[in-house]
């Protein structure tokens, strides 16, 4: 008995590996047969940028909360 594996592809817009023959990623549920427009992929890297950002402020934060309660 052989065993049927399907054939694998990524999502244009999530990157996720999926089904081939899919019409739509079952992750994100966006359409595998287009690519992503140069904007979406601009605010995509946007959001990568931003969440940087914002953590890179939380754990500024948190060592300076630290080093001034040890001060004290």
């Amino acid at each position: 008995m052989t065993m049927h594996h399907p054939q694998l592809a990524h999502c244009p817009h999530c990157s996720a590996e999926v089904e081939a023959a899919s019409q739509s990623c079952r992750y994100c549920g966006k359409s595998l047969k287009q690519a992503p427009s140069k904007r979406q992929l601009k605010l995509k890297s946007d959001r990568r940028w931003a969440a940087w950002v914002m953590a890179g402020f939380f754990v500024a934060t948190l060592v300076a909360v630290s080093l001034i309660s040890q001060n004290h």
